[in-house]
């Protein structure tokens, strides 16, 4: 009885280490919602700092959104992305850096936002390079300097 006892002890034990190392593995998910306001369009949170492994969930709740990735304002080898219109969408971060990111119809307005994996410093001199409408400007500025400044 006692030898059956401790072999189950190590089957739970062996089979409860490769779940909990997976639901570890699988990072948080972080919700960003795509908004309409009267006029104004935005992503809240529109920055947003996450961990490599983390996902980041865009929902739409208001309004005609989308997320696209911005060319030159992703990590090196990051595929590019661009979700349909009116969708969830899960974004797996997998490198370290600056995700910059906007909803299409309406990046002139400035909806954009920007998500920051482990360390910025990876991709955010070429990601400030990167040319942009005046108000989406205005914003990553903003994002950029925050990043700067280690916030």
């Amino acid at each position: 009885m006692n030898r059956r006892f401790f072999v189950l002890f190590l089957l739970a034990c062996g089979l409860s280490i490769p779940i909990s190392a997976r639901a570890q593995s699988e990072g948080k998910i972080h919700i960003v919602n795509m908004w309409t306001d009267s006029s104004f369009k935005y992503y809240a949170p529109d920055y947003l700092r996450v961990k490599v492994g983390d996902t980041v969930r865009f929902v739409n709740k208001t309004g005609s959104h989308n997320t696209q990735s911005i060319k030159g304002m992703v990590p090196e080898g990051v595929p590019a992305w661009n979700s349909k219109l009116k969708e969830t969408f899960d974004l797996k971060i997998t490198k370290e850096g600056v995700y910059g990111y906007k909803c299409t119809p309406h990046y002139a307005m400035g909806m954009v936002g920007v998500i920051i994996a482990g360390d910025p410093n990876v991709n955010l001199t070429k990601a400030r390079t990167v040319n942009t409408p005046k108000k989406a400007k205005a914003l990553f500025d903003e994002f950029f300097s925050k990043i700067e400044r280690g916030r």
